[in-house]
């Protein structure tokens, strides 16, 4: 962030007037779209000090900050999945395959039923001060193992087109939206992932794989973005955007069509040159 700021008025003298950043949330990987918690900026990038002075000053330039959305999928690293039990500590809420996996554990062990061994699960963890078991709502992760004796044995989980390495969030009836407490977190709360940022100094979001996020998560999302002031939206679709272009979910979409038509034109030159 720092280095940014220090070339604001280099950007400006181009005539910029958006910054637009990939994911900036904490994650393991360079890339960033596998956060591991929303609500911190990663520790390569600054502090979030540095963004909010970062913001500041861009606006006195009239540059606008837009950040990266990734809502369909966080890291198996994160807060939110804890895979390797990295995240459990006293007072916070229990990374959902931590729970899961203990759960079916009992069960396959023990012979316990599913709603014996939840119990057991969470009397275990509340006597050591982990009383919050929403992230289990997330994910849909299933009483089967994949890679057995392997290093990465696991039970089943969806990942983002195959990584295991970024779960997917699970849609009830067909909508994210539908997990109440993700709803909660990332979108509608008081204190979401989604105002918090905003209110920090971004002025909008652009929407990592934006079709493979329900649509009425995208219509509460643009109501959440929409009460917290003049803010853009733009989805990264692909191929045919209309639909979401009808006023109740994006402002723009990235223009991949007319980058593809682009891209062709110029081979077929290069092609008719040879």
């Amino acid at each position: 962030m720092e280095g940014v700021i220090k070339r604001l008025d280099y950007l400006k003298a181009l005539g910029i007037n958006v910054i637009y950043f990939n994911p900036i949330s904490k994650s393991i990987s360079n890339h960033r779209y596998d956060a591991s918690d929303y609500k911190e900026l990663d520790p390569l990038l600054g502090s979030m000090d540095d963004f909010v002075r970062l913001a500041k000053e861009a606006k006195k330039r009239g540059i606008k900050i837009i950040l990266d959305g990734v809502l369909n999928h966080v890291s198996d690293d994160s807060i939110y999945f804890d895979r390797y039990g990295k995240y459990m500590t006293k007072g916070k809420p229990l990374g959902a395959y931590q729970y899961w996996s203990r759960v079916y554990d009992l069960m396959n062990l023990e012979g316990l039923s599913q709603l014996e061994a939840e119990k057991r699960v969470q009397e275990y963890f509340r006597s050591i001060g982990i009383t919050d078991f929403h992230y289990k709502d997330w994910f849909r992760i299933e009483n089967r193992k994949v890679d057995v004796g392997k290093p990465t044995e696991r039970y089943y989980y969806e990942g983002w087109w195959g990584f295991d390495s970024m779960p997917v969030i699970q849609a009830l009836n067909g909508s994210e939206y539908q997990v109440k407490s993700w709803a909660e977190e990332v979108i509608d709360g008081e204190d979401s992932h989604t105002r918090y940022w905003i209110r920090k100094g971004a002025s909008g979001w652009r929407l990592d794989v934006a079709n493979e996020v329900s649509d009425e998560t995208w219509v509460n999302f643009r109501r959440v973005v929409k009460e917290e002031g003049d803010n853009v939206i733009i989805g990264e679709i692909w191929d045919d955007a209309t639909r979401y272009l009808l006023g109740d979910m994006y402002d723009s979409v990235m223009n991949y069509r007319f980058r593809g038509a682009l891209l062709d034109f110029l081979w077929d030159k290069r092609i008719q040159k040879r």
